[in-house]
């Protein structure tokens, strides 16, 4: 079999994958809020996860490059952490909404540093732009197709808290393609970096 050219672009992003008791917990909230028929497009529990960099549309080589720079830095960091999510929010605003979030509570502080190392890194070496936002780490569950009134719906996940207030253990992170099919976006992992205490070594995906 050929090897693939280098020249093939992909779309990837950076980020921190969810555990299968959060994503059970996750399609359980969703159900629960399906009942509210609103214009809301929701985000499969699988394609669930918390972003640390979108590098769009990028050639098989600089992925590469960028695989071997990750697996470098994050074979160095500490130990791994917990983080547990909060209640629920939409942006941009209660008035304008076009997506439901959760936040982050416990770890919120350490995603962020983790963001910061990525998008400087990234920047340093392949000079990859940083992000002009401040990073807010979240947990995007749905989006909204049109205008409606949000408050409700947002109330409810407050209700539901229960549902998803479990810990969730981070120790590593992931690089994904992103494959655009009709039925939405599909996600493949390409590499999975454990951080220095959480597993030795770099992970592969077939």
């Amino acid at each position: 079999m050929p090897p693939p050219k280098l020249n093939k672009e992909i779309r990837s992003f950076i980020a921190i994958d969810l555990s299968s008791a959060i994503k059970t917990s996750l399609g359980k909230l969703q159900e629960i809020l399906k009942s509210y028929s609103l214009p809301i497009r929701w985000v499969k529990p699988d394609g669930i996860h918390i972003t640390l960099k979108f590098l769009g549309n990028i050639n098989l080589g600089l992925a590469e490059r960028i695989r071997l720079r990750l697996d470098e830095l994050f074979s160095e960091r500490g130990a791994p952490f917990a983080i547990s999510f909060s209640d629920a929010g939409v942006f941009p605003n209660v008035v304008k909404p076009r997506v439901v979030w959760l936040g982050i509570e416990r770890g919120s502080e350490q995603l962020v540093q983790i963001q910061h190392e990525v998008d400087t890194e990234l920047y340093r070496s392949f000079k990859i732009k940083k992000e002009k936002r401040k990073y807010r780490p979240h947990l995007t569950i749905g989006r909204i197709k049109k205008p409606c009134s949000i408050e409700p719906l947002l109330a409810r996940i407050k209700e539901e808290q229960a549902l998803f207030r479990d810990q969730m253990p981070v120790n590593a992170l992931k690089l994904f393609e992103s494959i655009l099919r009709p039925s939405g976006a599909e996600y493949r992992v390409i590499q999975t970096f454990h951080f220095r205490e959480g597993h030795e070594g770099v992970s592969h995906e077939e």
